[in-house]
């Protein structure tokens, strides 16, 4: 019999996992046995003991003889066991059924593996040859690989070659960049030379402020003596005009005392009785002569209306011009205060830009007072200011030329003023005129008159001689009186017309005239103060400009140069911070270049690495796979060997259990020792060699596919 236990345990108990020779084995179910009996093995029978304590007797003791004693048993109970023996036996005869099933599914597996595992041995095989193919064209890209790196290198080396040229030229060029910034740095102390002088320009047109401080003050005082001046002029203006009312109230009185003698002389007028004759031609006389006295004083009160209209429209022209000098006047002194408004802006921009120079014009001042004496600075500042009168002159000059239309506008105004002025005086000539002859025709008449009343005394004086005679002719004489009393009145009206119209028009041509001389004075004192007032202006606009562009030009040259050094210092850190990050950049394009080529000299010696350690992965997986094959095919015959083995085995048993079926009532001693040991087979584990044997597969296996994920 194959299958012999080396170990018996009991026979219906719990039993121990014992290794068989063939390494095969698995847990089964355990057969069931009447309790309190034991199988007895010290005469080959298969009688059941009681006397046997399982537990207290040892296996040797079990397996020799051992002193018992067989119950006697009846009937019933030997009927009893052999039905519980039966239904056992059926039980163990469908487990054995059960088993032949496994067995075979068991067998059927084993020989798809076996096919499996020879497909798995042609793909192995079919692996190999890929892999010695590729282990050539490994060989192959080791080789050029090798040459590449040859080359390389080579071209590193030459590289490496033209950046140490690279880095000399940079030194040249770091040597040249020093070179510049010694000579930037010489520019920048010339800059600061040049700063300095220009601060001592500063200090000059500071000086220049107080000189125009003090021109300001004296232009102030200018205008203040030029307000007085017009006060003044006012007050004289004020005082004409009650000089003009005093010579109205004389020429009133010269009129009062013209009226007594005309009156005088209308008394003797009425004591005249001169003839019909004398008195008929001196009335036809006296007609003729208010006749052309009546167009004399028509022509010259259309004469008079026409000077009245053309001094009205004078007198309007001048109240417009006096309001347009009113005007000038108020613009000047707005410009006056726009000047002090921008003087004092100055002032207050000035002294900001001597807030900011204080410290350096202190240090200035200083080292002026100590170096310069009093004399040279007295002779400089003449110099200086010789030199700014013919800067200023200039300046004037150019002003003037800018001035033209305020020039021109000023000469309209003079000639309208001087067409004014020789109107007034045609008019004046002509009022003299008129009043010379009126003045002659009053002293004709006056001595006319005159002439006549003598002759009237006389004539009345002869009269009177002749009375007695004449006073049939009285009555006559008295009507002749009467129209004679009548015609003198007329006539004396027509004198106290003529004399009113004289007066009127001497009045008006003296207070015309005195108007006139008063307006020329007034307008040629305005004229010169005008003058003298644009002159100043135009002086102290003209200074202003030169102290404001001075200024200006100062400050502008001040800003200049500090541009000009902030340009150049500027200038000197860029053109030092471009040739700094040129240098820097194409150092570090070079370092770059060099850490490019050691990365890539690094990626070509780790890919040689790699390749050589794929190399030798392969080498040894071809190895492995070599033993593996290798194991495996002896693994595959060992089982082989054990499937034919077992397939023999089962073989055996089936036949032994058919046999043992046919004589069950025969071989059941047999059947059972058969069934103990295909239960003892089937029972036993899986061996250390066998589990051992799985590990090693196991782990083979996943080798397998780590080698295939990193190929």
């Amino acid at each position: 019999m194959p299958f012999r236990r080396k170990h018996r345990n009991a026979l219906f108990g719990n039993k121990e996992n014992v290794p068989t020779g063939n390494g095969e084995g698995a847990p089964e179910p355990t057969l069931t046995q009447p309790p309190g009996l034991f199988r007895c093995h010290s005469d080959n029978s298969q009688r059941f003991c009681s006397d046997i304590n399982p537990n207290t007797v040892g296996v040797a003791a079990k397996n020799l003889a051992h002193h018992h004693r067989h119950s006697v048993l009846s009937t019933k109970e030997k009927i009893t066991n052999l039905l519980e023996l039966n239904s056992t036996l059926v039980k163990e005869v469908s487990t054995l059924r059960v088993s032949q099933l496994s067995l075979t599914t068991n067998v059927n597996e084993l020989s798809q593996e076996l096919q499996s595992k020879v497909l798995a041995t042609d793909a192995l095989q079919k692996q190999k040859e890929e892999i010695a193919g590729e282990f050539r064209q490994l060989e192959r890209v080791h080789n050029e690989v090798k040459e590449s790196f040859e080359a390389e290198k080579r071209e590193s080396e030459r590289r490496f070659e033209s950046v140490n040229q690279v880095v000399e030229n940079l030194q040249n060029m770091n040597e040249e960049l020093k070179e510049e910034a010694t000579r930037l740095r010489e520019d920048v102390e010339r800059h600061a030379s040049e700063k300095m002088d220009l601060l001592e320009q500063i200090d000059k047109v500071a000086e220049e402020k107080t000189f125009l401080e003090d021109l300001v003050d004296s232009l102030r005082a200018s205008e203040e003596a030029i307000r007085v001046e017009m006060q003044q002029a006012l007050e004289e203006v004020n005082k004409g005009k009650q000089s003009i009312i005093d010579e109205k109230n004389t020429l009133l009185m010269t009129v009062n005392e013209l009226e007594c003698r005309n009156e005088y002389l209308e008394k003797t007028i009425f004591n005249i009785s001169a003839e019909k004759d004398a008195i008929a031609t001196a009335n036809q006389g006296l007609a003729i002569q208010k006749s052309a006295l009546e167009e004399d004083i028509k022509a010259a009160v259309v004469k008079h209306r026409d000077a009245v209209h053309q001094f009205d429209e004078e007198k309007q022209c001048w109240e417009e011009d006096r309001k347009t000098l009113e005007l000038e006047k108020d613009a000047l002194l707005i410009t006056n205060a726009d000047l002090e408004r921008s003087v004092s802006s100055l002032l207050e921009q000035q002294k900001e830009s001597t807030r900011r120079f204080e410290t350096e014009v202190e240090a200035m001042k200083r080292e002026a007072e100590l170096i310069y004496s009093h004399k040279i600075q007295l002779e400089d500042v003449n110099a200086e200011l010789l030199e700014r009168e013919k800067v200023s002159q200039q300046k004037i000059i150019e002003l003037i030329s800018h001035q033209t239309e305020q020039n021109q506008m000023i000469e309209k105004i003079n000639k309208e003023l001087r067409i004014t002025q020789k109107a007034a005086k045609e008019y004046k000539a002509e009022a003299e005129k008129r009043l010379s002859k009126v003045i002659t025709e009053k002293d004709n008449l006056i001595r006319s008159l005159q002439a006549e009343l003598k002759e009237g005394k006389a004539r009345v004086s002869d009269l009177e001689r002749a009375n007695g005679l004449l006073a049939s002719q009285q009555d006559e004489y008295v009507l002749n009186i009467a129209e004679l009393d009548r015609k003198h009145s007329s006539a004396l009206k027509c004198l106290h017309e003529v004399k009113a119209l004289a007066k009127a028009k001497g009045e008006e041509a003296s207070m015309f005239k005195d108007q006139l001389d008063k307006a020329s004075r007034a307008l040629l004192a305005l004229e010169s103060k005008l003058s003298t007032e644009s002159d100043k202006q135009k002086r102290m606009e003209v200074h202003l400009q030169t102290v404001k562009g001075d200024l200006l030009i100062a400050e502008d040259a001040a800003i200049q140069a500090q541009n000009r050094v902030k340009a150049i210092e500027k200038e000197a850190a860029n053109a030092l911070e471009r040739k700094t990050r040129e240098s820097s950049q194409k150092i570090e394009a070079l370092e770059n270049k060099l850490a490019a080529m050691s990365e890539r000299q690094c990626d070509m010696e780790n890919d040689l690495i790699s390749k050589k350690i794929s190399l030798k992965a392969a080498s040894r997986a071809e190895n492995m796979a070599k033993v593996k094959l290798s194991y495996l095919l002896g693994i595959m015959e060992e089982s082989g060997n054990n499937m034919q083995t077992q397939f023999e085995v089962m073989k055996t048993s089936i036949l032994e259990v058919q046999n043992g079926a046919a004589k069950a009532n025969q071989c059941i001693a047999t059947f059972q020792s058969e069934l103990t040991t295909v239960t003892n087979l089937h029972s036993q584990p899986i061996t250390s060699r066998q589990a051992r044997k799985k590990r090693r597969s196991r782990s083979r296996a996943q080798a397998r596919q780590s080698a295939k994920v990193c190929n």
